[in-house]
């Protein structure tokens, strides 16, 4: 059961993104969807670097304490767990499109996420990412998105690692 917070919270996201899916009720991904969302994804002109400068060498943070630092609610958590199950899915449709498909959408989810972060941090920044990144608020392009993300978000391609910013105290 949701506290009375929590609930605020969700109507504030409703009002902000409009239709939110529903975690347990995510469908498998739909390949021709999955496709016109990333056609989608990349054709948005957002014009923002990297935030980092890609490097060879990856070290995959801890999920639980990103999404503890990243300050995302469990039901944020819930979305990027049931997108982390369809991740294989994910790369199969990227391997067998082009060779630098998987670079060109981790460039362009790194660009919408800079884009969102200076005016949007947890939750906020998680659901303006699906409503920048979907090319309609429904379901199931949202739950591609969401997809897309849970892949460059274990990754670190969008939203913080635990360590940069402890570093960065110092």
């Amino acid at each position: 059961m949701l506290t009375r917070d929590e609930r605020a919270a969700a109507r504030t996201l409703f009002n902000i993104v409009g239709h939110i899916p529903d975690p347990a009720s995510l469908p498998g991904i739909d390949f021709s969807i999955l496709d016109e969302v990333i056609a989608y994804i990349m054709k948005l002109s957002l014009a923002v670097p990297l935030a980092v400068p890609m490097t060879v060498e990856m070290k995959l943070p801890d999920w639980g304490k990103k999404i503890q630092f990243n300050g995302l609610s469990s039901a944020a958590t819930l979305c990027l767990n049931n997108g982390v199950m369809q991740i294989n899915s994910l790369q199969q449709f990227i391997d067998n499109e082009s060779n630098f498909l998987g670079d060109s959408l981790r460039d362009k989810m790194n660009e919408i996420y800079i884009a969102e972060k200076d005016s949007h941090t947890g939750d906020d920044l998680f659901w303006a990412i699906v409503k920048t990144a979907s090319p309609k608020a429904e379901t199931s392009y949202q739950a591609a998105v969401i997809v897309i993300m849970a892949k460059y978000f274990e990754s670190c391609d969008i939203f913080e690692r635990p360590i940069r910013r402890m570093e960065n105290k110092k």
